[in-house]
């Protein structure tokens, strides 16, 4: 009996101890930043060939950057809730030729419209940890939603016309207009896939997203696409 009473000591100071390490170990709250890179693929643009002028559009994208500063909240060892504030800087260029006379400009042959804006956006996203691919290398996944805030600051567009005269019209938001712009709206779903790495009490991680957007407001595109990654750092 005395040498069950001793090991059954062990067991629950060894439990004890067992317990306390996972306890300390977890963490309900993290921060983080990110850096952001994505790149638009398949628009769809409103201003689709028509019979009657014949023209042919030609949508030109850009790798845009931006970064994040991100909050997580860790329901348990596998789900996370994660929230953030993002800005991402952007360049969309779009060129139309008309093959045919346009029959409100019948002397108009090529317009190419381009336009550099910002996403300030603040996202919210449910997150699951798939499965330990090692000890300290973790795969997870993601689905969420963002409100975003659109502005331009930069907008520029060229005319060349049959006769072959060019205009051009350029304008650069001053730092009141740059704020004041700061108006238009949509709200993009995202699911992402990546791996993170923990590093002592910190982690850093990077993540394979897809999203899409209505920005037929501010482009003239009714639906748009982005792929990128997001190279996370979280203590």
């Amino acid at each position: 009996m005395k040498k069950l009473i001793i090991a059954s000591l062990f067991l629950l100071i060894g439990t004890s101890i067992t317990i306390a390490q996972e306890s300390t170990s977890f963490k309900k709250f993290n921060y983080g930043v990110s850096l952001i890179s994505e790149f638009d693929f398949l628009p769809i643009t409103n201003r689709a060939n028509r019979d009657y002028y014949e023209s042919n559009v030609k949508p030109i994208s850009f790798i845009n950057y931006g970064m994040g500063f991100n909050a997580y909240f860790n329901i348990n060892k596998m789900f996370f809730l994660k929230f953030g504030i993002e800005s991402v800087w952007c360049n969309w260029k779009e060129e139309i030729t008309q093959f045919k006379a346009y029959i409100y400009e019948p002397n108009l042959y090529k317009n190419s419209f381009h336009s550099k804006y910002f996403h300030l956006e603040f996202p919210i996203s449910f997150g699951y940890n798939i499965t330990n691919i090692s000890e300290d290398i973790t795969l997870y996944c993601s689905l969420g939603g963002k409100f975003s805030l659109m502005n331009y600051y930069y907008r520029s567009s060229k005319y060349e016309f049959r006769d072959g005269t060019i205009e051009t019209y350029e304008k650069r938001a001053n730092v009141k207009e740059f704020f004041d712009y700061l108006d238009f709206f949509a709200f993009p779903i995202f699911a992402s896939i990546g791996l993170e790495k923990e590093i002592k009490n910190s982690s850093a991680g990077v993540s394979l997203f897809f999203q899409s957007r209505d920005v037929g407001v501010v482009l003239g595109i009714s639906g748009n696409h982005q792929i990128g990654l997001a190279f996370e750092f979280k203590f």
